[in-house]
C-alpha cells in the first residue's frame, strides 16, 4: 500500500497528460505549443512509467508547484476585433462599433477598389447591398475559453497577409467564392486592438492602411486615430490607459503588415511562462516516464512529422496561419456549420448547436461535428484534423503486420508515405492528407475503418472476447456512418459478422447486446431529422432521392448522360478508366479468390464489403475520394491474399531465377 495515491497517479497516463494541457491551455492555437502538446502525447502514451521512480511525491509536488506559478504569472492580453465586409451595408453594421471617419475611409477605399464585376464572376451572384455580417465584429472560435467583449483575446500581433490573422470568418458560407479563389482568399477586412497600459513603451510596427489611437477613454466612437502611413515605421505606445489599433486591407494590392514589439517586461513573463511548461514536459518526460525508442514509437512519430511536411507541401498555411478553403467546397460549407456550433455552445444555445445548421441534414452529418470539436480545441487553425489523421500510415503498418508479415509492413508503410506508386488503389498518405486539409470527411472515416478492422482481425487471430474492443469497434462504426453514410454497407456487413462471432462464441445475447448499445449512436441523424425537420430520414435529404424514378440522368453523380447506356458507359468509366486497368485485375483476383475463403468467414465477409462498395460506386460517385476506401480495401485483401496463397514468396523465386538466367 506504500505510496498508492501517488502510484495510482503516475500509472495513469491520461493523468500526466492533463498537467501538460492544463498549463498549455486551450486552444492550443500556437504552433510551437502544438508541437509540444503532440510530441508530449505520443512520447507519454506510447511509453511506459518509469518503474525505478523514487521520490514519488517530490515530482508530484514539483509538478503542482510549477503549474500554481505558470497560473500566477499574468499575461496581458490584446482584445481583438475583426470582421470581412463586402458591401456598404456590411460597412453600415461596422459603424455601430467603429468611429465614423473610420468607415468612412473604408467605404471610399472599398468602392473605388473592390471589383465588383469580379466577384460577381466568381460568385455567380451580385453582391449588391446585402449584409453578409451579422454583427460588427465575427464570433472567432478561439474565443470559446475566454471572457471577451470583441472577437477574441491574443497573445501577440504579428501578421504580415491575411491568413496569418486566422480569421475563421472568410471560411463561411457567407464568403464562398466559388470560381475565384485568388478573390477569395484577398476578401476586404479589418482588424481593431485594445491594448491596455501594460503595453506601455512596447512598440507598434507596419506599413499600410494601419491607424493608432492613445487615449484614457473607453468610448471608441469618440476616438481619434492617426495613420501610420505607407512607409514601415514604427510607433511607441506610451502615455495614455488604452492604446488602439486599427488596420484593413480592401484586396491583394493594399495588403498590411503589423507586429508588436513588447517591452522588456512582457516578454520577460513570457519567456518564464515558457520556460515552465518546458520544465514540466521534461519532469514528466525524463524522470517519470521511461522513453524507450523502439520501433513502434519510431514508426509513429515518422507517420506524425511526415503528416505535418506533406500538409505544409500542400499549403504552408495549414501550419503557420489558418487556410482559406476553396470557396464552394463541402469543406468550407462544414468548417462554416462547425464555427456556428461553438457559437451557439458559447452562448448556452444547446439546442442549435446540436441542430448542427440544418432541421434536416443535407451535407453529410458528421464532419461538421468533428470540426466544431476541432475548433475547440485548436481554435482558428487547422491543427486538429491533420493531427488525428497523423497516426494513418502506422495503423496500416499494425494491420498490414497482422495479415502479412513484419518484412511486407515495413515495405507497405515506406510506400504509403514516401512512394505512391499505389496512389491510384487509395495506397497514398499525401492523398488523406490532402483531404483532411479540405475538411472531407473520407480521411477520418477510412482510419477509423481501417482501426475497426484492425481490431477485428486482432480479435480473431487471437481468439479474444473483448468487451472493450467491442465497444470500440462498435462506437467507430456509429462514427463511420455518420461521417460518411457511403460506408454503411461495410459496417453493416462486418457487425453481422460480429454478431455472427459472438453466437459461435456462446455470447449471443450478452455480447450482442454490448454491441447494439455501442452502434446505437448511428440513429443520431434520424432523430436528429425528427426531432428539429419532424421527417423521417436516415441520414440525409441529399442521400433520400430516387435517381431511377426521375428523368434527368444529371442528377446521377452529377453526369451528363442523353440515356441510360450513356449514363452507364460514363459511369463505368469513371468508376475505372483504361488507364487504371491493372488494378481492375487486383479486384478481378480477389474476387476470383473469394472461393477459397468459404470457411474463414471474415476474409468472406471483407471480400464481401469490398465488393458492396464497388457496388456503391457504380450507382453514385465513382472517382476521387469517394473511391479512396473501395480500393484501398481492395489492396489490403489483395494484400492478404497473396500473402495466404504464398503467392509473394513464389514470384521473389520466380525473379530471382529470371536474374540468374539473365
Amino acid at each position: 500500500m506504500k505510496n498508492f495515491f501517488c502510484n495510482q497517479l503516475l500509472s495513469n497516463r491520461l493523468f500526466l497528460f492533463i498537467i501538460i494541457l492544463i498549463n498549455i491551455s486551450l486552444p492550443i492555437n500556437n504552433l510551437y505549443l502544438f508541437i509540444a502538446f503532440s510530441l508530449s502525447l505520443i512520447l507519454i502514451f506510447f511509453n511506459k512509467i518509469n518503474p525505478n521512480l523514487k521520490n514519488l511525491y517530490f515530482y508530484i509536488f514539483i509538478l503542482c508547484l510549477l503549474t500554481g506559478l505558470n497560473f500566477l504569472i499574468k499575461n496581458p492580453k490584446i482584445e481583438e476585433a475583426h470582421s470581412a465586409f463586402i458591401t456598404d451595408s456590411d460597412l453600415k453594421m461596422i459603424s455601430n462599433f467603429l468611429p465614423e471617419r473610420l468607415t468612412k475611409i473604408m467605404a471610399n477605399d472599398l468602392s473605388n477598389n473592390f471589383d465588383y464585376d469580379r466577384y460577381f464572376e466568381g460568385r455567380q451572384a451580385p453582391a449588391n447591398n446585402k449584409l453578409f455580417i451579422k454583427d460588427p465584429f465575427a464570433f472567432s472560435t478561439d474565443s470559446f475559453f475566454q471572457q471577451n467583449k470583441f472577437s477574441r483575446k491574443l497573445n501577440n500581433i504579428n501578421a504580415s497577409k491575411r491568413s496569418h490573422h486566422r480569421i475563421g470568418q472568410f471560411n463561411t458560407r457567407s464568403f464562398a467564392m466559388p470560381y475565384d479563389q485568388e478573390l477569395k482568399e484577398n476578401f476586404p477586412f479589418y482588424v481593431f486592438y485594445k491594448l491596455n497600459n501594460e503595453f506601455s513603451n512596447s512598440q507598434i510596427c507596419g506599413k499600410g492602411n494601419i491607424y493608432t489611437s492613445f487615449s484614457n477613454s473607453n468610448d471608441i466612437h469618440s476616438l481619434s486615430f492617426n495613420s501610420i502611413g505607407d512607409q514601415y515605421k514604427c510607433v511607441t505606445l506610451d502615455g495614455k490607459n488604452n492604446f488602439y489599433i486599427f488596420a484593413y486591407s480592401i484586396g491583394a494590392s493594399d495588403n498590411f503588415e503589423i507586429q508588436l514589439k513588447k517591452n522588456n517586461k512582457i516578454i520577460f513573463k513570457q519567456y518564464l511562462q515558457f520556460l515552465i511548461i518546458i520544465l514540466i514536459i521534461l519532469i514528466i518526460l525524463i524522470k517519470i516516464i521511461k522513453i524507450e525508442f523502439s520501433t513502434h514509437l519510431v514508426l509513429i512519430l515518422i507517420s506524425f512529422l511526415s503528416s505535418f511536411l506533406l500538409a505544409f507541401l500542400n499549403d504552408p498555411n495549414i501550419i503557420v496561419g489558418l487556410r482559406h478553403v476553396y470557396g464552394g467546397s463541402d469543406g468550407l460549407i462544414f468548417n462554416s456549420f462547425g464555427s456556428d456550433i461553438v457559437e451557439n455552445l458559447k452562448n448556452g444555445n444547446y439546442l442549435e448547436s446540436l441542430k448542427g445548421g440544418e432541421d434536416i441534414f443535407y451535407f453529410q452529418p458528421g464532419m461538421r461535428y468533428y470540426v466544431a470539436l476541432f475548433k475547440i480545441i485548436f481554435g482558428e487553425t487547422n491543427y486538429g484534423y491533420i493531427f488525428s489523421i497523423s497516426f494513418f500510415p502506422y495503423i496500416i503498418f499494425l494491420l498490414s503486420k497482422l495479415i502479412s508479415t513484419k518484412r511486407i509492413a515495413y515495405t507497405l508503410f515506406i510506400l504509403f508515405i514516401f512512394f505512391p506508386i499505389f496512389e491510384s488503389i487509395g495506397f497514398g498518405h499525401f492523398n488523406y492528407v490532402r483531404q483532411a486539409v479540405r475538411l472531407h470527411a473520407e480521411s477520418l472515416s477510412i482510419m477509423l475503418l481501417i482501426i475497426s478492422i484492425y481490431l477485428i482481425f486482432t480479435e480473431d487471430k487471437n481468439k479474444l472476447n473483448s468487451n472493450t474492443n467491442l465497444i470500440l469497434i462498435g462506437l467507430m462504426f456509429s462514427q463511420i456512418i455518420f461521417l460518411r453514410p457511403n460506408f454503411l454497407p461495410t459496417c453493416f456487413l462486418l457487425s453481422l459478422y460480429l454478431f455472427y462471432s459472438n453466437y459461435l462464441k456462446g455470447s449471443l445475447i450478452s455480447k450482442n447486446l454490448i454491441l447494439i448499445i455501442s452502434l446505437s449512436p448511428s440513429l443520431f441523424c434520424l432523430f436528429h431529422n425528427y426531432f428539429f425537420g419532424n421527417e423521417l430520414i436516415l441520414f440525409s435529404s441529399s442521400a433520400s432521392r430516387h435517381i431511377l424514378l426521375s428523368n434527368d440522368f444529371s442528377e446521377f453523380n452529377f453526369i451528363q448522360a442523353k440515356n441510360f447506356m450513356e449514363l452507364i458507359i460514363l459511369q463505368v468509366r469513371d468508376w475505372n478508366d483504361l488507364i487504371y486497368f491493372p488494378r481492375l485485375l487486383i479486384l478481378i483476383y480477389v474476387i476470383y479468390n473469394i472461393k477459397f475463403y468459404r470457411f474463414n468467414e471474415l476474409i468472406f465477409c471483407l471480400i464481401i464489403c469490398c465488393i458492396s462498395q464497388h457496388i456503391v460506386l457504380l450507382l453514385t460517385h465513382a472517382s476521387s475520394r469517394y473511391a479512396y476506401f473501395a480500393w484501398l480495401l481492395t489492396f489490403i485483401l489483395f494484400i492478404k491474399v497473396m500473402y495466404d496463397n504464398n503467392h509473394f514468396f513464389k514470384f521473389s523465386d520466380y525473379f530471382k531465377k529470371l536474374v540468374k538466367k539473365t
